[in-house]
């Protein structure tokens, strides 16, 4: 169904009549173009009303009419910040070309004094240079004490110039006769021991007498070593006791 607007018959692609009717062959349409006839339900061309509603409507007032329709459910927009005007300040210029090394710093410190600190940043600076002052007293101290102690071994070593003189050795002490009788008796009861052919004598009496010399000779060393008491205030003493 074609439904004819005022302005249908001006567009190239129009098939209507210029006459005004609708040019369609279908029985029961009018000459109005479009309307049904009286056998036509009336729900029908309410249908057909409606489509031609929808078709009317572009694509640009479908996007109006949903945004129409959102707008009411987007959120506050969130107020813009103020800005801040910026001001630039200017430092003031100085001629420093008749200014030396030092007064450009004192310029440079006067234009740009150091901000002032904080008192927890001012008692912990007291307190780094309080620490490092004790530290510094420390080490100094420490290194007095070593530098004294060093001259102090030094004048000892150098001062020290006496040595150890060993006392004169005692005298040989000579054997007593009884003594070096004693070990001539053992050293001959040995020796016919080893030969028992010296002596016109038995195997059996060199044997005993030079278990009598070797006995004989070791009697009279022992009772050497016993305490002379007859002799303890003459100041002589051998060093043997038993």
């Amino acid at each position: 169904m074609t439904t004819a607007f005022p302005d249908d018959r001006d567009r190239p692609d129009s098939d209507l009549p210029d006459d005004g009717s609708t040019g369609s062959d279908e029985p029961g349409t009018g000459a109005s173009g479009g309307h049904p006839t009286e056998g036509t339900a009336a729900s029908g061309g309410t249908d057909g009303g409606a489509a031609d509603a929808v078709q009317r409507w572009s694509d640009d007032d479908i996007e109006r009419e949903f945004s129409a329709i959102v707008a009411g459910w987007e959120p506050p927009a969130a107020p813009a910040a103020p800005t801040a005007s910026v001001v630039e300040i200017s430092e003031p210029e100085v001629d420093t070309g008749q200014i030396g090394g030092g007064e450009q710093a004192e310029w440079n410190q006067r234009l740009r004094p150091e901000p002032p600190a904080w008192p927890s940043q001012r008692s912990a600076a007291e307190a780094r240079r309080l620490r490092r002052r004790m530290r510094r007293a420390e080490r100094e101290a420490e290194v007095a004490a070593f530098e004294q102690e060093r001259a102090r071994k030094e004048a000892e070593y150098a001062a020290d110039t006496e040595h150890f003189v060993p006392p004169p050795a005692p005298p040989v002490v000579w054997p007593t006769i009884r003594t070096t009788m004693a070990i001539l008796l053992v050293v001959a009861g040995i020796f016919l021991l080893l030969g028992p052919n010296v002596l016109t004598l038995s195997a059996t009496g060199t044997v005993l007498l030079s278990a009598a010399l070797v006995i004989g000779g070791g009697v009279l060393l022992l009772l050497g070593l016993r305490r002379h008491h007859a002799e303890q205030g003459d100041g002589w003493d051998d060093g043997s006791a038993v």
